[in-house]
């Protein structure tokens, strides 16, 4: 099972309009990151890349949000699949190279790149 110390907040985290908050252990509420709304002025404020921009913002605090549930997942995802020894079959090199690249994801999540 995946080590439960990290560096960073645990999880779960909630996005609230692109206020990304989670909560330390004593259960107080703490802010992550505030993922802003795009405005741009001129003739584009409140057009069609005006809401693009919005929707990226919001897609974005989503994915933040979701970090470390992803994060927990894969490294479970892992440590499951690890059946040791040599693969021997196909599905075995493509568990493998699947598992490389996964904990080359995590090794960069977690700053140890």
């Amino acid at each position: 099972m995946p080590d439960n110390k990290t560096a960073h907040t645990p999880g779960p985290w909630t996005n609230q309009n692109g206020n990304i908050s989670g909560q330390w252990e004593t259960g107080k509420k703490v802010g992550i990151a505030l993922v802003g709304i795009t405005h741009f002025c001129g003739e584009e404020y409140g057009g069609p890349r005006d809401r693009r921009m919005a929707a990226e913002d919001k897609a974005n605090a989503r994915l933040i949000a979701a970090a470390p549930d992803l994060l927990r997942v894969l490294k479970h995802g892992v440590d499951s699949l690890d059946f040791g020894g040599k693969p021997t079959t196909a599905l075995g090199h493509a568990i493998r190279e699947w598992q490389a690249q996964a904990r080359a994801a995590i090794a960069a999540a977690e700053g140890k790149e």
